[in-house]
Formats: structure tokens, sequence, C-alpha cells
């Protein structure tokens, strides 16, 4: 049971990927979506990884937990929020893709 709720919100996440590619949605709306489930999914993991009865849960699986926990912390903080939001802001806003960006004196 606690392992279905990270894979529940990890399947609806591509599912809603998907749906917002092919109904075009803005850039900017595009790029809340993984950041959004992300955040979502953190709580849940901190949960199963963290669990208050740890008889209930096997160590090897707490210790998949906290490594889950911490894979989907970087993917948040170190990835999605400096560097997907850059690139999808200035591709959405300067119409071009974030390596030919430039900014000109002036």
């Amino acid at each position: 049971r606690i392992v279905g709720g990270p894979m529940f919100l990890l399947c609806f996440q591509a599912l809603t990927e998907a749906v917002a590619r092919t109904a075009l949605l803005p850039l900017p709306i595009r790029i809340l979506i993984p950041i959004s489930y992300n955040t979502l999914r953190l709580s849940s993991l901190q949960s199963w990884a963290f669990s208050t009865a740890p008889s209930v849960i096997p160590k090897s699986l707490q210790v998949l937990g906290i490594a889950n926990l911490l894979y989907w912390y970087a993917n948040l903080f170190l990835f999605l929020v400096p560097v997907g939001v850059m690139r999808y802001l200035r591709a959405h806003f300067y119409c071009v893709e974030a390596v030919e960006v430039t900014v000109r004196k002036g």
C-alpha cells in the first residue's frame, strides 16, 4: 500500500504530460506539471521512508524508500527548479531554444 502512492503519481504524471503535449499547452504550464507531481510525490515518499511503525515495512524496503526520496529531492532541487524552469521560460519568452538565448548590452 505504501509503494502504491508514488507509483500512481508517476503513472498519472506521464499521462498528464502526454495530454499537455498533445493539447499544446504553453511551456510555462507544461513545466509546472512535473514540478507539482514531484512535490506531491515527496510527501508520499516521506511516509514510506520514515514510517512510524518500523515493524510494518521491512528494512530493505525502507532503505529503498530513502533512496527514492533522495533521488526525487535531487530531481526537484538540482534539476527541475534551477535548470528546467529556466530553459522552459527562455524558450517560451524568447521563442528559441535555451542554448540560443544571448543577452545584448543596452
